[in-house]
């Protein structure tokens, strides 16, 4: 096990190197914009048509996020906070992150020290959302807990001692529920799967790797959270101008689901409440 215990010696100190590796000229995530800045920067008539549907349609506004791979994760923890400090749903999502601690058989204090850090947001006792918008160590901090938040150690407990946490955890426990969906990311014109753990270990776990739709239904799964997704990529569909994609959790009670922005390649946060869709 020495190897392995070296490949994941290598991918903590690739995930450290990123953390401090932040790019400034870019807000982690910006203020609350109107969206007809959004609709400035394109000239190609489909994507207009898109952003104009929205802004008619409820969402007046967005909050950029950077785009430095880790956008769905950084866009989702902030929403993720906000929606539970604006429902006063606090006790519930404490719940819900210790039941899914309670599943990982976590002993490394990296882990301890991502999950205070949600925690101390959530309770109020560290200043959100100015924290998570201006400090990229809480920021970074809260992005690596939510991609911990799909792997499980429950069936590899020796080689994931150290790095299978929170997000990765989903993944694990139903790996049936994914594995068609295990797909080389980096080439989409590789066909073959790779079992739960080499996925988790390429696609989950690193900094600065994209969230596919697998991952994004596995976080929203373990935190049992609604979340819609638009899509504005500029393609023309037969029945809506811009698709959307509910993932639902039967346990979340919160009428107002988290709502992202999608366009190729990255992710932001629609603000507004979707209307006569």
């Amino acid at each position: 096990m020495a190897g392995a215990d070296n490949n994941i010696d290598d991918l903590y100190e690739r995930n450290l190197y990123l953390f401090n590796d932040s790019i400034v000229d870019c807000p982690l995530v910006g203020e609350v914009t109107d969206i007809s800045k959004l609709r400035d920067e394109y000239k190609q008539k489909k994507y207009i048509e898109q952003i104009d549907w929205l802004s008619k349609h409820g969402f007046s506004c967005f909050q950029r996020t950077k785009g430095d791979g880790d956008c769905f994760y950084r866009s989702f923890g902030f929403a993720f906070i906000e929606r539970v400090l604006r429902a006063e749903g606090v006790d519930r999502a404490i719940e819900v992150l210790k039941a899914t601690n309670s599943k990982i058989e976590a002993e490394n204090f990296s882990y301890q020290e991502f999950y205070v850090v949600l925690e101390q947001l959530l309770r109020k006792e560290a200043d959100f959302p100015k924290s998570y918008l201006k400090d990229p160590t809480i920021s970074n901090s809260i992005v690596f807990y939510l991609r911990l938040a799909t792997v499980s150690p429950a069936l590899h407990s020796l080689l994931w001692r150290r790095l299978t946490q929170f997000q990765a955890a989903q993944i694990q426990l139903a790996p049936e529920d994914y594995a068609p969906f295990f797909t080389n990311q980096d080439n989409r014109h590789d066909l073959g799967t790779l079992d739960a753990k080499d996925f988790c270990n390429k696609f989950v776990l690193p900094l600065g790797k994209e969230a596919d739709h697998v991952q994004i239904k596995a976080l929203c799964c373990i935190l049992q959270t609604n979340v819609d997704i638009a899509y504005v990529d500029g393609h023309e569909y037969s029945e809506k101008i811009v698709p959307f994609v509910h993932l639902r959790s039967d346990l979340d009670t919160n009428p107002d689901p988290i709502t992202l922005l999608y366009r190729p390649g990255h992710y932001d946060i629609l603000v507004g409440k979707l209307q006569d869709e």
